[in-house]
């Protein structure tokens, strides 16, 4: 019996980090961006988000799966944003964040975390 590709890649567990976060500047506001590293069996491909985007990301799961133990970093009302440090546990925390999201089934396969991860796009699916 012949198995259908696209089956193994939707069954396959994606592994995600997050090994940096660049400072961005458009026109007077600076933002960082954090990159993600996504792979799912032999392919791998970067996915870039701000913070804000976990965040919607997170409060959509959230209201889905309220008996998940999901957490993402407190918003900082205070303070600097750009300070090395806090950019650095923030990173920590995202990272922690998207971990726990591909260890459940129907966590990874929803499509607000498909579509966050970019794991639908044709260009990922090809063997390198």
């Amino acid at each position: 019996m012949q198995r259908d590709h696209t089956m193994d890649y939707k069954e396959s567990c994606p592994s995600v980090s997050i090994p940096s976060s660049d400072e961005h500047r458009e026109k007077k506001k600076r933002f960082t961006v954090y990159k993600v590293l996504v792979s799912v069996g032999r392919s791998e491909w970067f996915v870039f988000r701000r913070y804000a985007e976990f965040d919607k990301l997170y409060n959509t799961l959230k209201k889905q799966f309220p008996a998940m133990a999901l957490k993402i970093p407190a918003k900082r009302i205070f303070g600097d944003n750009f300070d090395p440090d806090f950019i650095k546990q923030r990173r920590a925390g995202l990272n922690e964040f998207i971990q726990n999201l591909v260890r459940y089934p129907e966590l990874y396969n929803h499509p607000d975390v498909r579509a966050f991860l970019q794991m639908d796009s044709p260009k990922h699916q090809s063997d390198p």
